[in-house]
């Protein structure tokens, strides 16, 4: 639980700070400042170019 666990956020907060339900935001604020969240590099979809299929509209002779 050492890696990203709330107690490792940095030096400048003391190891007695517990996750509590008022401090808990402050924590965050203070992970999110240090740390900041590499992108993960997701699998590129390739793009299929879709080709649009122009609907011929085929006009009924209606027979008299």
């Amino acid at each position: 639980m050492t890696h990203g666990s709330y107690r490792d956020v940095g030096p400048h907060l003391p190891s007695s700070v517990e996750p509590t339900v008022e401090n808990h935001w402050f924590l965050r604020r203070l992970k999110k400042k240090k740390k900041k969240k590499k992108k993960k590099k997701t699998k590129k979809k390739k793009k299929k170019k879709k080709k649009k299929k122009k609907k011929k509209k085929k006009k009924k002779k209606k027979k008299k």
